[in-house]
């Protein structure tokens, strides 16, 4: 199944996966072949181990389409290398109506290049919708000079974040948007941001946030209810939208 190619499937994980030393992890969908189906990891993790990451889309899902992804944890390493290339722990992309739920991810992402992007769950919602619940980051995001970077979803568009949490510092110098929960959303389909936390300070981002990095105006108002570390006077909405409500 991690092949690109048969994604049109539903899967339970019967126990943990330890992917062996110098095993490349294919992930599952691609740009043609988005995953459409249910991944039920009843609790179980995979661990990718250390990976040399040399395309954009990267994670245990590449492209999510029409999906419902649940009960998973992933860890390991991600060395991605390429400029521009996309990487988070669950998916890379998601482009079809996505739900993800009580997953978890321990993967950390080094990113050495410019422009980028990084998150724990979600790196980019790309024309599609994501619906995440009671998901946490734990991993390690190294992404100095990228563009966006965030514990949760790295660009939002369509779906809505509910009771997620991060838990883990960043290394972000440079990045042009950096988000304790997520980067950049300005899509007048976004439901909102809700009951979440930011555990840990995130600084080094052009515009950042402890809850979102950038916030649109016209969505501001879906945004309340979350809470994150304070220190130094960390604002909780990076562009200064309502800051108040976080």
């Amino acid at each position: 199944m991690d092949d690109g190619v048969l994604t049109d499937v539903n899967a339970v994980l019967t126990g943990d996966i330890t992917l062996p030393k110098g095993f490349v992890w294919n992930p599952i969908g691609d740009a043609d072949h988005p995953f459409n189906g249910t991944f039920d990891g009843c609790g179980f993790t995979i661990d990718f181990g250390y990976q040399n990451v040399l395309e954009t889309g990267y994670g245990l899902f590449g492209y999510l389409g029409n999906a419902d992804v649940k009960n998973v944890d992933v860890k390991g390493y991600f060395n991605v290398s390429a400029p521009y290339d996309v990487a988070a722990g669950i998916a890379g992309y998601v482009v079809g109506e996505a739900y993800i739920t009580c997953c978890r991810s321990y993967v950390e992402i080094y990113m050495a290049n410019r422009g980028q992007s990084a998150a724990g769950i979600v790196c980019f919602v790309d024309g599609g919708a994501a619906y995440i619940d009671r998901c946490a980051n734990y991993g390690y995001l190294t992404n100095r000079d990228g563009n966006y970077s965030a514990g949760i979803v790295a660009v939002a568009q369509k779906g809505k974040i509910t009771n997620c949490a991060n838990n883990s510092y960043t290394n972000t110098y440079g990045c042009t948007y950096l988000g304790g929960i997520v980067a950049y959303v300005n899509d007048p389909g976004f439901e909102g941001i809700q009951y979440c936390i930011n555990s840990k300070e995130i600084d080094g981002g052009k515009t950042q946030g402890q809850i979102v990095g950038y916030l649109g105006d016209h969505v501001a108002d879906s945004v309340f209810d979350n809470y994150h570390y304070q220190l130094n006077n960390r604002k909780g909405i990076g562009n200064n939208v309502y800051p108040e409500k976080n």
